[in-house]
C-alpha cells in the first residue's frame, strides 16, 4: 500500500512541474542588449532599414520616409504591433517582426514602445535565444511624449549560411519587464 501511495505522488508531483515551475522563455536565459553609439555602426551602402530622423527627431525607416516631389526607391517596411503587460500597466509596441537580409550586414529594428497618458521614462531591452553569428546592440534611443524608441542594430555575421533564424526581445519599463515580442532574421543568398 505504501508503494502504491508513493507512485500516486510521485505522479501527481511529476503532472505538477510544468504548472509550478519557474519559466524562463523555453530554460534560455536572458541576455541584456549592450547599448552602443550607432554612429560606429554606420556603413557606406544606403539600405532600407537605415535610420532617418524627422521632424521631432523620431527615428524612422530610411524606406518609410516620403519626401514631398522625390520618388522613394525602396519597398515601405513592415512594422508588427503588440500590446505587453506588467501589472495592469500596458504598453503597445512596434517593431519589426520578420528582417531578410544577406549575410554580413546590418539591419535595424526600431523598438518604440508607448504607455498612453503616461512617460516612458526608461527602457532597456534585452534577448532571449539569440542564434550564433547574430550580435544585437542597441544604437540609438529616443524619447517624447509618452513614448520611447530603440534602434536594435543586428549585426549578421559574414558566416551565416542561408535560413530562417528567430529570438525574442524583451522590453523592461522603468525596471519592469513587459515580455518579450518575436524576431526572426531570415538570411538569403
Amino acid at each position: 500500500m505504501k508503494k502504491l501511495a508513493l507512485i500516486i505522488s510521485t505522479v501527481i508531483l511529476i503532472g505538477l512541474l510544468p504548472a509550478t515551475a519557474c519559466k524562463t522563455n523555453g530554460g534560455e536565459s536572458r541576455t541584456q542588449i549592450p547599448v552602443q553609439d550607432i554612429g560606429t555602426l554606420w556603413v557606406e551602402q544606403e539600405a532600407a532599414d537605415d535610420i532617418m530622423t524627422v521632424p521631432g527627431g523620431v527615428p524612422a525607416y530610411r524606406a518609410n520616409v516620403q519626401q514631398q516631389g522625390v520618388e522613394n526607391p525602396w519597398t515601405p517596411i513592415e512594422i508588427s504591433e503588440a500590446t505587453l503587460s506588467s501589472g495592469s500597466e500596458e504598453a503597445t509596441i512596434y517593431y519589426r517582426t520578420l528582417i531578410e537580409t544577406a549575410a554580413g550586414e546590418n539591419r535595424n529594428n526600431v523598438i518604440k514602445v508607448i504607455i498612453p497618458n503616461k512617460g516612458v521614462d526608461s527602457l532597456s531591452l534585452y534577448a532571449i535565444g539569440v542564434p550564433a553569428g547574430l550580435t544585437l546592440v542597441d544604437g540609438m534611443q529616443w524619447g517624447g511624449p509618452g513614448s520611447r524608441a530603440s534602434v536594435v542594430v543586428i549585426e549578421i555575421s559574414s558566416d551565416v549560411i542561408p535560413g530562417a533564424y528567430s529570438f525574442e526581445i524583451g522590453i523592461e519599463i522603468k525596471g519592469e519587464d513587459y515580455g518579450t515580442v518575436p524576431c526572426t532574421i531570415k538570411v538569403i543568398k
